[in-house]
């Protein structure tokens, strides 16, 4: 079961989630759609962060402009994990 939220003991809450992720938690990083393109949460200049995907056999990243920025990893991980639910993609 994928989470929307990260669980209240996770040790990763207050990391940027690259070494430190909680195995309890299920707090997923990626997700597909049905074109195959996989979406993930990444920092950006400044300390912001945003959602990106990357297509099929290609491995630029390009931002996904239907996603806001947002100060925390935590933020911009929920914010995909919700899309992500409404739109029926698949964890990675």
């Amino acid at each position: 079961m994928t989470r929307e939220h990260p669980c209240c003991l996770c040790p990763a809450l207050e990391s940027d989630f690259k070494n430190n992720v909680c195995a309890d938690c299920g707090f997923i990083k990626k997700y597909t759609d049905e074109r195959g393109w996989i979406y993930f949460v990444r920092g950006g200049i400044g300390g912001v962060h945003k959602t990106f995907y990357r297509k099929p056999g290609n491995n630029k990243e390009k931002a996904c402009s239907i996603f806001p920025w947002h100060q925390t990893f935590v933020q911009a991980q929920i914010d995909l994990n919700k899309t992500a639910k409404a739109r029926g993609w698949q964890v990675v």
